[in-house]
C-alpha cells in the first residue's frame, strides 16, 4: 500500500469506530415505549427507524 492508501484506510475505521457509537447511544436514547409503538402501529423496522 503506498501512503495515501494507507492513510484513508486508518482514517476509515477510526472515525467509523466514532460513527458507530454516535449511532448507537442514539438508539439507546430512545424509549422502549416508542418501539413498542410502532409495533402496535404495524410499522416496519424500516419505517420505524425512518
Amino acid at each position: 500500500l503506498d501512503r495515501f492508501l494507507a492513510a484513508v484506510v486508518a482514517f476509515v475505521l477510526n472515525y467509523s469506530a466514532y460513527l458507530a457509537e454516535i449511532y448507537r447511544s442514539g438508539m439507546q436514547s430512545i424509549d422502549r415505549g416508542q418501539f413498542e409503538a410502532s409495533d402496535v402501529l404495524g410499522l416496519s423496522r424500516w419505517q420505524t427507524l425512518r
